[in-house]
């Protein structure tokens, strides 16, 4: 791998080695008919996306039929149902793929030229025991096959003048299988391993609505609505494991060819919501508006005696442009006050979790034998209940030059209250946490919108349209007076995120990072207790901030560190339109977020056990000593990493989301073509993004390897995140 020199023979790429540029396509196909009575639209759908990295695709097929019938003056009936059949290989269920890009040794070829085996980290001396990346992506299979089908039956029964009723009936059914195989080269441990999971779920819907409108004389409009629902989703899964093939050619498509550590497990699960539901509409001559709504919504996941929560609402506005005053102003067009209050409420929690579970995984030793058993896993909670969300909205509308300059402003306030969330409990009860009703927190903001109308002249057009929104988070209350770890990250190394009174939900935890110790500090580095493999702290380690002057790093010194919620975020959207010739350009922004870096603790902290970022060659040496980098050494001499201020980056971007340019062909060629449309457009998506710093990547992206339900504490979170690629577009659409 080195020649005389110790110059490396190889100089590999590992992104390209692992990145395929490859086509994918995507074709639609609609008719629609019908007569005075009866409509049907008929669509169909083919899609085939080759992923960015090699071996990863998603194929789909899909068709949707609609029908209504008008089948008396009083009854009007219709359906819908549609067909979807989607294939893909995922090469992103975990960090495995994208972190192994970054961390191969350049220095290794793909494969050995003399025996076609493949390089492996693992082969270099002291290095990590890792497979390539190459090797991961060629000799593993995840294959996921989605099936579903979604219809709808409903009903438009008129009773009278105003008075109508809508049933609809609906249904998903979903099917889904996951099948995954190792080589034998890959899962040397196991000689191989494959697997085989089929889930089914189905759900089902009854929705009914009492509509009844009203105009009284010219000034007075009224609408009263009454309605239920419910809905109940079921759930089944059964999967089965082996590992020991004597060869690769099954895969996972004969598991009875493996002969060691077979498993097989099965689930199954149920939840149902029940609503009850009304709402008015008030209107006095177009310009003072009046709406409130009440729905009592249930749900099996919540306590026995917290199943249901009522959810009230209420609107009101003013169209002040409606006003004699106001009216036929040549400068305000358009002018509209209104105001809002309502209670949404929150239920996205596993079924059951109420409710102690029992579980399987107990063992014990009797006899010399060892015996599984069925015991409690988790703590029931009877007092569980919904969480809910009261917002206020004050907003203004106002219009400028008969609609020329459209501007939107509103102000929100946000309270959050009996926020669902795993809370830990005292060891003493021999469990770690519980589902619990934690707390409240706030969100409070502005929102603002523009649009305008730049230029319309004859065939020349050009449009704006800019919006902004400003958020600020905080929590206001918790259950208990400790604070909550462990919610959001890949929860691989320290804790990386708490829930503190005052600061913002899912701040970033860790630990202050000083710079390193320098060789004037020599002596004081000595008196800490060793954080570095029980080895004497030495100048070029990594220096903490010793908040409590004990000597010794402990959790004792950690605090927070960053937060991952930006101040602001937005987008900016032109349309230009020329003749036949069209262009738009889409950009969106966010500013005043941090992310934390995760990515640094493999690639920068831990040097000499895989490739490391290039930030290392700033690494701290005798001559370098203002370094935020530890020194790089030999790896038996150890490293330190933790969660700490290094990590955090300014995560603030400028994307460039879409450009297009299209062309639509003139009516009287489309016309000789027997076309009614034909227009073609060319496009680019994520073509572009600026960031202060380039080692932060992407910062719109959740980490792999988040424990369930943390996504929402995740945000800004990096570590090795699938890329997202830059797409160019070349379509045609036409019209019959």
């Amino acid at each position: 791998m080195f020649d005389a020199n110790l110059n490396p023979l190889y100089d590999t790429d590992w992104f390209k080695e692992s990145a395929q540029n490859k086509l994918s396509q995507n074709h639609q196909l609609g008719f629609s008919g019908g007569n005075e009575r009866t409509q049907y639209s008929l669509s169909l759908n083919y899609r085939d996306d080759q992923g960015l990295i090699k071996t990863s695709y998603m194929k789909r097929y899909s068709g949707r039929f609609s029908i209504d019938d008008q089948v008396k003056s009083w009854l009007k009936i219709g359906g819908t149902m549609s067909y979807n059949y989607q294939t893909e290989n995922l090469v992103d269920i975990n960090d495995a793929v994208a972190r192994q890009i970054v961390e191969d040794f350049p220095f290794l070829p793909v494969r050995y030229p003399d025996t076609g085996v493949f390089a492996e980290n693992r082969d270099y001396p002291y290095a990590e025991g890792t497979m390539s990346s190459v090797h991961r992506l060629l000799d593993r299979k995840y294959i996921q096959n989605t099936q579903t089908i979604l219809g709808s039956l409903f009903t438009n029964i008129t009773f009278g003048k105003g008075l109508e009723m809508r049933t609809v009936l609906g249904t998903n059914i979903q099917t889904q299988e996951i099948n995954q195989s190792q080589t034998r080269t890959l899962n040397i441990g196991n000689n191989g391993n494959a697997s085989a999971n089929n889930n089914r779920q189905n759900f089902w819907s009854l929705e009914n609505y009492l509509t009844y409108n009203k105009q009284f004389g010219q000034d007075h409009s009224f609408t009263g609505l009454l309605g239920l629902s419910w809905q109940e989703t079921n759930t089944f899964g059964i999967g089965a494991s082996v590992s020991g093939f004597a060869t690769d050619y099954f895969g996972f498509n004969n598991l009875g060819a493996g002969a060691i550590n077979p498993g097989v497990s099965s689930g199954a699960s149920r939840f149902a919501f029940n609503s009850y539901f009304g709402r008015i509409n008030y209107g006095y001559k177009n310009k003072y508006l009046f709406t409130a709504t009440g729905r009592a919504d249930g749900s099996s996941k919540f306590g026995e005696n917290h199943k249901f929560a009522f959810f009230p609402s209420a609107a009101l506005a003013w169209r002040v442009s409606e006003e004699d005053f106001l009216k036929g102003n040549s400068v305000i067009s358009n002018m509209k006050i209104r105001t809002s209050y309502g209670l949404t409420g929150n239920s996205e929690i596993p079924p059951y979790s109420s409710l102690s579970l029992l579980s399987s995984n107990y063992s014990t030793i009797y006899n010399d034998t060892r015996v599984s058993g069925t015991g409690i896993n988790r703590l029931a909670n009877p007092d569980l209940r919904w969480e809910k969300t009261a917002q206020t909205d004050v907003g203004l509308e106002v219009g400028f030059l008969k609609g020329r300059i459209t501007l939107e402003a509103d102000y929100y306030y946000r309270l959050t209250t009996d926020m669902l969330l795993d809370a830990p409990v005292p060891q003493s009860s021999g469990y770690a946490t519980i589902r619990r009703n934690v707390g409240s927190m706030e969100n409070k903001g502005f929102e603002f919108g523009i649009n305008t109308v730049n230029i319309n002249r004859g065939t020349f057009s050009w449009n704006t349209s800019f919006n902004i929104s400003l958020n600020k988070n905080k929590v206001l209350s918790l259950a208990t007076p400790s604070d909550i770890f462990n919610v959001g990250g890949p929860n691989f190394t320290n804790p990386t995120n708490v829930i503190r009174v005052g600061e913002p939900v899912g701040s970033f935890w860790g630990l202050t990072r000083v710079g390193v110790w320098s060789e004037a500090e020599r002596e004081e580095a000595a008196k800490f207790t060793s954080y570095r493999n029980g080895l004497t702290i030495l100048p070029g380690d990594i220096k903490y901030l010793d908040v409590n002057g004990d000597k010794a790093i402990t959790d004792a010194d950690r605090s927070i560190i960053g937060n991952g919620s930006p101040k602001g975020w937005g987008a900016m959207t032109n349309n230009i339109r020329f003749g036949n010739f069209d262009a738009t350009l889409e950009l969106q922004y966010m500013f005043g977020n941090q992310v934390m870096m995760m990515n640094l603790h493999a690639s920068e902290d831990r040097q000499a056990l895989a490739n490391s970022y290039s930030s290392v060659l700033n690494a701290w040496t005798p001559t370098n000593q203002g370094s935020q980098i530890a020194e790089v050494r030999d790896t038996r001499a150890g490293y330190v990493t933790n969660v700490d201020s290094h990590w955090i980056k300014d995560g603030s971007f400028l994307r460039g989301r879409n450009l297009l340019f299209g062309y639509t062909l003139p009516a009287n060629v489309t016309s000789k073509l027997k076309m009614n449309r034909l227009r073609v457009y060319v496009s680019a998506q994520n073509f572009f993004l600026l960031l202060k710093d380039p080692i932060v990547g992407d910062p719109e992206v959740t980490p792999t390897n988040q424990g369930t339900g943390n996504s929402a504490f995740s945000q800004g979170m990096i570590w090795h995140n699938y890329p997202k690629p830059t797409t160019y577009l070349l379509g045609l659409q036409i019209g019959l």
